[in-house]
C-alpha cells in the first residue's frame, strides 16, 4: 500500500445548488435516464438518494439528488429533468439552494 494525498479543497462544482425530488411508480433505466440529463446540461451530482416505498400495496419510487447545476444552463436543465419525470408519470419538485446553504 502507499500513501496518496486528499485535495481538500472543493472544485466549485461540489455545492449544491438544486434539491430535486422525483417519485413515483418504477421505471427500467429510470436513475440512468435522469442522470444522463444532468449530465447532458454539465450538471454535477454532489449526492443521490433512491428509496422504495411501499403505501397500500403498492411500490413507490423516491429519488433524491443534491446537484450543482450551471447557472446558463438552469432552467433548460431542470425543464428538461421535469420532462423526463413527467414522460415516466412521476412526479418532480426541485428547490434552489441560498449561496449560504451547507450541502
Amino acid at each position: 500500500m502507499e500513501d496518496f494525498e486528499f485535495d481538500t479543497a472543493a472544485a466549485p462544482n461540489a455545492d449544491v445548488t438544486h434539491r430535486i425530488t422525483i417519485q413515483g411508480g418504477d421505471h427500467p433505466g429510470l436513475v440512468a435516464r435522469l442522470t444522463e440529463t444532468l449530465i447532458e446540461f454539465d450538471a454535477n451530482i454532489v449526492r443521490l438518494n433512491a428509496d422504495c416505498l411501499t403505501q397500500d400495496d403498492s411500490r413507490q419510487y423516491l429519488i433524491q439528488i443534491a446537484a450543482w447545476i450551471p447557472p446558463d444552463r438552469e432552467h433548460a436543465c431542470l425543464a428538461s429533468i421535469s420532462n423526463t419525470a413527467s414522460s415516466m408519470q412521476m412526479q418532480c419538485s426541485y428547490s434552489k439552494m441560498h449561496a449560504t446553504a451547507i450541502s
